[in-house]
């Protein structure tokens, strides 16, 4: 009897130990947790960087109403001016007459530049004595290598950052591409048009430009779920199907801060694995927690 009561008390530890060790609840237990994100579908900008200076706007010769000697500049170079202003005096210097001087005047508001006409100079009517400069908008110039030129599109956002300003963005568009690249670059011009109310972008800065190429609809995933292969230029990342991980080798596009651009390798859906990947071996049964919790 004694023996009996043993076998049995044996017999119910084995039912019990086999049923917990083969039971899906213990399985799940069991599963490692580890976090995924979903692979979806957004916009991404792709984008030509490059070196120019700054121009100004719109550009007005200034020009005398009569002919006569001329007498001197009343503004000096840089200065602002206001449409109507008196820029320069020029003396008629009719013979038999006495005239009081006549007084240039600008054209147009912005800042004055190339005074360059020198006391008794004689001028008309068609002689340039200065320009004014716009500077309530300037367009910054930049040359593009030949290669990316045609991508270009007149119309297309610019961010524009100059070293006079290290933490201002100025936002652009591009309003000029010069077809015919220069022989020796192999660069064509490309003019950005920048909104300058303030005034702080001045002819001659040196000045970074980003130029928008285009825009499209791409698979991103985080930089978190992107791995290459050491000593390679192959990429890859952990995929979670059916609860278990897969690795997916990868042809990838642009890469930033917003993520990695996938061309091949994932669909729309698709769980990637975004963190202890060097933990997590292939075949290997996991639990996927979504970030945030969903």
């Amino acid at each position: 009897m004694e023996m009996q009561n043993k076998v049995i008390r044996l017999s119910t530890g084995a039912v019990l130990a086999s049923f917990l060790l083969t039971s899906p609840l213990l399985a799940r237990e069991e599963a490692r947790p580890v976090r995924v994100e979903r692979v979806v579908y957004e916009t991404v900008s792709s984008h030509w960087q490059g070196v120019g200076s700054v121009e100004g706007g719109n550009q007005v010769r200034i020009y005398p109403r009569v002919g006569g000697k001329f007498i001197r500049y009343v503004v000096e170079e840089g200065a602002r001016v206001e449409k109507g202003d008196v820029v320069a005096l020029v003396d008629r210097d009719v013979v038999g007459y006495k005239f009081n001087p006549a007084k240039v005047v600008a054209p147009a508001g912005g800042v004055v530049m190339d005074l360059t006409r020198d006391q008794g100079e004689v001028v008309s009517p068609a002689t340039p004595v200065g320009v004014v400069v716009e500077l309530d908008r300037v367009k910054v110039v930049v040359d593009v290598p030949e290669y990316t030129l045609p991508k270009v599109k007149v119309g297309g956002k610019a961010e524009v950052r100059v070293p006079a300003y290290p933490r201002k963005v100025f936002k652009g568009v591009v309003s000029k591409k010069v077809e015919v690249l220069d022989p020796l670059s192999r660069t064509g011009r490309v003019e950005v048009l920048v909104e300058n109310p303030q005034g702080e972008l001045l002819p001659g800065m040196f000045a970074r430009v980003e130029v928008v190429l285009d825009r499209h609809r791409a698979l991103v995933i985080p930089l978190d779920a992107l791995m290459r292969f050491p000593g390679s230029g192959s990429y890859y990342c952990l995929v979670v199907k059916d609860g278990k991980v897969e690795k997916r080798y990868l042809k990838i596009g642009q890469i930033g801060d917003w993520g990695v651009e996938v061309l091949e390798g994932l669909s729309e859906g698709d769980l990637v694995v975004v963190s202890a990947q060097g933990g997590v071996k292939e075949g290997e049964k996991i639990r996927a927690v979504l970030s945030g919790g969903k």
